[in-house]
């Protein structure tokens, strides 16, 4: 991916912190292309605010399946309280004998 260091001045949109934007160079099939144009028209946006929307959004949505992951492992560490007081007042032979 080849990054162009010129800058414009852009209100920020909805997940940017900032106006800076750089500009970025990508090489997509003429057929992904066609798509990433019918989509962007359909839903009323510029084709680069479109794609720009789609990277936020990506990233946004990466951030938050790593976060999630992170409260889960976080759970799983910690353990569940199941009421036993850390012991279990039973063992193997008591619940599989028939």
């Amino acid at each position: 991916m080849k990054t162009n260091r010129k800058t414009a001045k852009k209100p920020a949109g909805k997940g940017r912190k900032s106006t800076r934007r750089e500009e970025v160079r990508i090489m997509v099939s003429p057929a992904t292309l066609k798509k990433a144009r019918r989509l962007a028209r359909e839903r009323g946006r510029r084709l680069p605010d479109f794609l720009s929307e789609v990277v936020v959004a990506f990233i946004d949505d990466t951030e938050g399946y790593r976060d999630s992951l992170r409260r889960l492992e976080q759970r799983l560490d910690t353990g569940l309280d199941l009421g036993t007081g850390g012991s279990a007042g039973w063992n193997r032979e008591e619940l599989h004998a028939r």
